[in-house]
């Protein structure tokens, strides 16, 4: 095994950040299984710096830098050379060079407040525990079952995997407010659970955003995996579309084999 320092490789980052109203959402529901969904303002802006920012940049966007006023961020305003991005929402985007002032941070972070609520919770009848295993795969599940850390399970495998991108939809965080739309999308992922939960596909993403509303399905995860992954993965996206099409919903569907990373990062 190769240790970090040994690798002949140096890693970059480039950071986009943003801020601004965003919706949470939870679909499915079926076959023990949901999805939490985080849409809005916020995650845009975020993805639109992202795709501007160079190695080793953070941009943030106009939102972010007029809600740092008091920390007296120093950046330069990204040219309109550079704002060759396609589908930009914005205008105004600015590298960050520094912070003129240090911030001040609370003594409890909202994630270990969440932590602490969690660790209060009256799990005796295990109605908690089973809430929260819905938004966990069932193959990391299975793995606590059993007795084995999810570490154990990591490793390189082959897998299969699925993109649905649900089309003709606006898919526009403000449209959420709209139950239609909420019941469309919650029909459109009780559609596609029935036809994983007969192939044995686990949904490793979904989000939504100004693009659209997409799923990537893997087959082949630990403890899940068929020698026919492939052959599942291109019947069940056959048979989505066919089921999606009869409730009036396009897509489209990618699928592609080889070899990945499977584990916690």
């Amino acid at each position: 095994e190769q240790g970090v320092d040994s690798l002949d490789t140096q890693l970059f980052l480039h950071i986009g950040v943003g801020a601004g109203n965003v919706r949470c959402m939870t679909f499915g529901g079926q076959f023990d299984k949901a999805e939490f969904v985080v849409a809005g303002q916020a995650l845009t802006q975020a993805k639109d710096c992202g795709e501007l920012a160079k190695s080793g940049e953070c941009i943030i966007s106009k939102n972010v830098l007029d809600l740092c006023g008091e920390l007296k961020p120093r950046v330069t305003r990204v040219g309109v050379e550079r704002m060759n991005v396609d589908d930009l929402e914005a205008d105004e985007f600015y590298v960050l060079q520094g912070l003129g002032q240090e911030p001040v941070f609370p003594e409890m972070t909202a994630r270990q407040k969440a932590w602490l609520a969690l660790s209060q919770c009256d799990n005796s009848t295990g109605a908690v525990e089973e809430a929260m295993r819905r938004f966990v795969p069932h193959s990391i599940s299975a793995c606590v079952d059993s007795g084995q850390s999810p570490k154990e399970a990591e490793e390189c495998r082959r897998v299969t995997i699925m993109f649905i991108r649900l089309l003709d939809m606006d898919c526009e965080p403000f449209q959420y407010a709209k139950a239609e739309t909420v019941l469309l999308v919650q029909q459109c992922i009780l559609e596609i659970y029935s036809i994983l939960h007969r192939y044995e596909g686990t949904v490793s993403r979904f989000q939504i955003d100004d693009k659209g509303t997409v799923l990537k399905i893997v087959f082949g995860f630990p403890l899940m995996a068929h020698e026919d992954d492939p052959v599942r993965a291109v019947h069940a996206g056959i048979e989505i579309r066919k089921n999606l099409k009869r409730i009036n919903v396009q897509s489209c569907v990618g699928i592609a084999t080889g070899t990945t990373i499977c584990g916690l990062v």
